[in-house]
């Protein structure tokens, strides 16, 4: 949601003015306020009615048990404080006031129409709320360098979960807070409000997670892993290797997914070819994480868009314009080096044994894809992501209920709990058992918690704290790019976690991209290229951790190798140089932005 406009009567400020003596009061009339201005009552439970007998654009709410807030909503997104005050100070006089209300939220059930303001005090005139000290530079790095210090410590030395440490960060921030005197309450308020915005995002993770059970149930992605395997050739393997994962990773959005199945079974087939191990696992890793970045379904592509505000789709089409070139220039490359090792055979047995388990369960022909070709065709369509992905999910159910043989219960169900079958090939176990929206409750909860964090410093000024001296220096595009990456790295290196990177990252570049004049997909895609493409450069990010321990591999050995992961940052920063691909804002988005950064 939008921050709303904020205008109060002169007669609003005199009864504010009545409780500036006592701080309880002031404190909870100023955390109602906050919540009306960030379009927050409803998340945040507030109990707020209209005044029917007067508009339909006049509410009153409760601040607390005994002070109403009175006040009107107006078009296009705008709200106006009228009066704030226990029901005793709205008392009738019938030679000032012309306009009548009756307070109606009070635990007592009826009360007396009451005449309480003058048309001539209706002004409007811009309400100020901050009663609270700014942060210095120094106690905003402070704040955030102890956030990370104790993400960082907790994962590496403790193996702690990211999620917890960031839920006993929200108590780490509000220690700060409580120093520039903000009370948990309102602290909330800025926590709330970046959650909201990353709900979308939240949401269509779940509809990934019923998507990939539907589509396994229906053959989807079973008939697209076995149309792979069965063009791979000895010339051709890197290349087909790095194409397949890309396309298992984009189907199903998940990195780890493609690394632990499809990747586990080309690690096999690189060996009997007798292809270099490292060359091999950087095929998979540069393929599983292009469909990471760039997927709809993927959880860093959705929290990457939903941080820096940008639509899901319009991040995705930006990405290619970076990716697109890298990701050709590695399939010359790993065409080029394919050519070395064309004397190999496959080795038949592991390919056989998953290609037999394929076919055996599901039919291998052209229906199945139908559910994919269904959800891309919506997506050019630019249609809702929701609708495509939810749609793709039930017509998956349709095809594996009547094409298939699956019955009805089963398939639905899939898409809450995943798929769950039985096969005589483990990486099948592996590759095909997974999926549901329960899949996702695990990332959905990290990208609340992360996202509430991140609200919670950029409200009590700690973000913009440490962006002005930034602010000062990055005012080109070139400045930006290399800020963001700096940033982007820096923070996975320090908490091991790209999750963390992505929302701080976006959290604190976006703004300034803004600022000075340029759209915030610009942001989001770098945000990416060092979030998620950085993952397996930094050796002890969860990101390289995983590939290295399941494809039994080291860090040294695929790295030279990982041409996709190093040539995307450098692609973004040579466009940022020649200022290419660099969209801005409008001039009528930049006024819009510049008004809203005053109400803020």
């Amino acid at each position: 949601m939008m921050k709303r406009n904020c205008e109060a009567t002169n007669i609003f400020k005199e009864d504010l003015e009545r409780y500036k003596n006592n701080l309880e009061v002031l404190n909870k009339i100023k955390y109602t306020l906050e919540i009306l201005a960030n379009d927050l009552e409803v998340l945040n439970g507030l109990f707020f009615y209209p005044i029917s007998n007067i508009s339909d654009s006049f509410y009153e709410c409760k601040a607390s048990k005994d002070i109403f807030i009175i006040y009107r909503k107006l078009p296009p997104h705008k709200i106006q404080f009228i009066r704030v005050g226990e029901i005793k100070d709205f008392e009738c006089r019938m030679d000032d006031y012309t306009v009548g209300f009756s307070v109606s939220c009070a635990s007592i059930p009826h009360w007396e129409k009451c005449q309480f303001y003058r048309n001539e005090k209706f002004l409007p005139e811009e309400l100020s709320m901050k009663a609270h000290h700014k942060p210095t530079l120094s106690f905003s790095l402070t704040a955030l360098i102890t956030v990370v210090g104790i993400i960082s410590c907790g994962m590496m030395f403790f193996d702690l979960k990211l999620h917890v440490l960031m839920l006993a960060c929200w108590l780490v921030v509000a220690f700060f807070a409580r120093c520039l005197g903000y009370t948990y309450a309102e602290l909330e308020v800025g926590a709330y409000e970046l959650i909201q915005r990353a709900m979308g995002a939240v949401i269509i993770l779940m509809c990934v997670g019923a998507l990939i059970g539907a589509w396994i149930s229906a053959g989807t992605v079973p008939i697209m892993i076995y149309a792979g395997l069965k063009i791979i050739t000895p010339k051709l393997f890197l290349v087909t290797s790095f194409i397949l994962c890309s396309i298992t990773s984009l189907t199903t959005g998940t990195s780890w997914g493609t690394i632990g199945t499809v990747g586990l079974a080309l690690m096999g087939i690189g060996a009997g070819l007798g292809f270099d191990p490292g060359l091999t696992a950087a095929t998979i890793i540069c393929g599983a994480y292009f469909g990471d970045k760039m997927s709809p379904l993927s959880d860093t592509t959705n929290m990457a868009a939903a941080v820096s505000g940008v639509p899901l789709l319009r991040h995705v089409r930006h990405m290619a314009n970076t990716i697109a070139p890298a990701f050709i220039i590695s399939i010359i490359l790993y065409g080029i080096m394919g050519f070395k090792y064309s004397g190999g055979s496959v080795d038949s047995s592991q390919l056989n044994s998953i290609l037999a388990g394929i076919s055996e369960n599901f039919p291998v022909d052209f229906v199945p894809a139908l559910p994919m070709l269904l959800v891309l065709f919506l997506l050019i369509r630019q249609t809702n992501p929701v609708v495509a992905i939810v749609g793709g999910a039930l017509f998956g159910v349709f095809i594996a209920v009547f094409y298939v043989g699956m019955d009805l219960k089963t398939a639905f169900n899939s898409m809450w709990d995943g798929y769950k079958g039985e096969f005589s090939d483990p990486i099948l176990m592996k590759l095909l058992n997974r999926g549901g929206v329960i899949s996702m409750l695990n990332i959905a909860a990290l990208v609340i918690f992360a996202c509430g964090l991140g609200g919670m410093l950029r409200h009590i000024g700690v973000v913009d704290a440490i962006l002005s001296p930034i602010a000062k220096k990055a005012k080109s595009g070139l400045s930006l790019v290399l800020s963001t990456l700096i940033i982007g790295y820096g923070s996975l290196m320090l908490t091991a976690s790209c999750y963390f990177s992505i929302v701080l990252n976006g959290t604190l570049m976006a703004p300034l991209f803004r600022k000075q004049g340029f759209r915030p997909e610009n942001c989001s895609r770098i945000v990416e290229d060092a979030g998620t493409l950085g993952g397996p450069l930094v050796p002890w990010s969860s990101n390289a951790l995983f590939p290295i321990g399941m494809l039994s591999i080291s860090y040294i050995e695929y790295l030279p190798y990982s041409f996709l992961l190093y040539l995307t940052p450098l692609i973004s920063i040579s466009y940022a140089m020649v200022k290419f691909n660099m969209p801005k804002l409008t001039p009528q988005e930049m006024k819009e932005y510049e008004e809203s950064g005053k109400n803020d």
